[in-house]
Order: C-alpha cells, then sequence, then structure tokens
C-alpha cells in the first residue's frame, strides 16, 4: 500500500517535470517502499519528542464582552508561592531539549567582502577536495557525512591530499555528552566540536562506518585530520554562502530531505518545504 501510494506520487510529480512544471525528476528508489515513521528516522536532525501536531490549536477564543482589566489568580488561591530555583533546576523544567553546544562556542563567521563578482560555477569535486558519495543505511547520520566531508574538503585544501575521514568515529564518539543522538540525530556544529576537543579524526580506513552506534575506538595513531574552529554563516543569507563556497571550500550544510526522498536527477527547486528537518 505505501509502495503503491508512492509510486503514484512519483508518477504525478514526473508528469509535471514532463511539461516543465518541475525542475527535477524523481524515481523509484531503495526509500520507496517506506513507511513515513522508517524513513523519518533517517533524516539525522535530532526531532522533538513532542511535536505540536500532537495538540490540537486551541480554538480561537468567542470575546462577547469587554476582557477585566486586571486577573490575579493568586487571590483566588489558584496559585502557590514564589520558590527558589537554582539555574540547572530551572534548565531542566523548559521543556525542549537544549544543545550542550552553544552557538556562542564557536563565533559567528563575519560577513564574507565581496570586492568582485562571484564564479559562476565552483565544483570542488574537479579540485580533488570531494570524496565519493557514500551511503549511510537505515541510520540517521547524515550530520555526520556533512561534518566529515567540511572536514575532508578543508585538510585537502591545507595539505594537497584528499582524505577520507571517518564518519562513525565522529558517529561513535561525539554522543550525548556533545548533543547528539547516534542513529536518531545530530548537529555537526556538535560534531565539530567533538574534533577540535578531540585533536583529531581518525581515517576511514581506520575506522570503516558500521551504520549503528558503537563504542568510541578513536586511535591517535590513525588520525586523517584535525579541526581548530569552526565558523556559522549568516543564516538564509545566500549570497554569503555562495561567497563561502567560492572563497573558503565545501561548506557543511544540511536540507530537509522530505521533499527529495525519491530524488532521480535536475534541479531542486520548491516552495512547499516544510519547516522541519
Amino acid at each position: 500500500m505505501t509502495y503503491l501510494k508512492n509510486v503514484k506520487e512519483i508518477q504525478r510529480h514526473n508528469k509535471r517535470y514532463e511539461r516543465d512544471e518541475e525542475t527535477y525528476e524523481l524515481a523509484i528508489n531503495h526509500l520507496t517502499d517506506m513507511l513515513p515513521e522508517e524513513f523519518n528516522k533517517l533524516r539525522g536532525f535530532h526531532s522533538q519528542k513532542i511535536k505540536l501536531s500532537d495538540f490540537e490549536n486551541v480554538a480561537y477564543m468567542k470575546i462577547d464582552e469587554p476582557l477585566p482589566e486586571n486577573v490575579d489568580w493568586r487571590e483566588k488561591g489558584a496559585v502557590s508561592e514564589v520558590k527558589e530555583q537554582l539555574p540547572e533546576e530551572f534548565n531542566k523544567l523548559r521543556g525542549f531539549h537544549s544543545q550542550k553546544i552553544k552557538l556562542s562556542d564557536f563565533e559567528n563567521v563575519a560577513y564574507m567582502k565581496i570586492d568582485e563578482p562571484l564564479p559562476e560555477n565552483v565544483d570542488w569535486r574537479e579540485k580533488g577536495a570531494v570524496s565519493e558519495v557514500k551511503e549511510q543505511g537505515l541510520c540517521g547520520s547524515c550530520w555526520t557525512f556533512s561534518a566529515a566531508g567540511a572536514l575532508e574538503g578543508q585538510n585537502f585544501l591545507k595539505t594537497g591530499k584528499l582524505v577520507n575521514l571517518s564518519e562513525q568515529n565522529i558517529l561513535d564518539c561525539s554522543d550525548d555528552s556533545y548533543g547528539n543522538y547516534g542513529c536518531d540525530g545530530g548537529l555537526m556544529m556538535n560534531a565539530f566540536k567533538y574534533v577540535r576537543e578531540n585533536d583529531g579524526i581518525d581515517t576511514e580506513e581506520s575506522y570503516p562506518y558500521e551504520g549503528y552506534q558503537a563504542q568510541c575506538r578513536y586511535s591517535n595513531e590513525s588520525r586523517g585530520a584535525t579541526a581548530y574552529d569552526a565558523k556559522l554563516l549568516p543564516w538564509g543569507d545566500e549570497l554569503q554562502l555562495q561567497a563561502a563556497v567560492a572563497s573558503i571550500g565545501p561548506i557543511s550544510a544540511a536540507i530537509n530531505s522530505g521533499l527529495i526522498r525519491f530524488y532521480k536527477k535536475g534541479i531542486f527547486s520548491s516552495l512547499k518545504m516544510p519547516k522541519n528537518c
């Protein structure tokens, strides 16, 4: 049932593609027969246990008369006394999972100074800075591939050698103490912090990918690269992103994979992209 439903969705999309109403083509692949909850486990970023959709939005209150000037439920006995609360006690009550690493742990990159026109195209694969396409399997570890790929590019630009770095090293060792959740998702900045604090990441050859989180087995003797800093690009500024790709190198990025689950070829462009990753 799920498979047939997805096939029909692919066929409808591709008919629009044939009429030049879409810029990319879809195809049946290894994800086509997956249930939505199975696919969502592969999507990398840690999702909150409670979604807004778990609760219905309140209906608009019907207001037939003027509202009171003030309401004090303390006077009605509905509110207890103010209590002392330590910061760590308060933080436990804040509901959403707080990341162990804050954005302030890394400085935001200064806005790229653009003194001349940007190149029409930049392909770091042609320059030898990008390793081959890899397969994450049935594990929501895309954040480790994004982080390792960016480190591979920077290491290449520094040394002139392209070294495949270990996503499994990040998956195993940049754990919940860094705010990551293995195959349930994580953040690239958390991965970079691990590599920086660990003073290295192993090579893919010495620490191959397994597709599940296991015990950390980092070995300094197999170190393939190090990282000393990481910076965030300004949110939502595509010109700054273009400038960074052109001048800095391969950039670690995350995208919402929901609408490109069955992607085959073309330039992805959609105004229907949901907000959640």
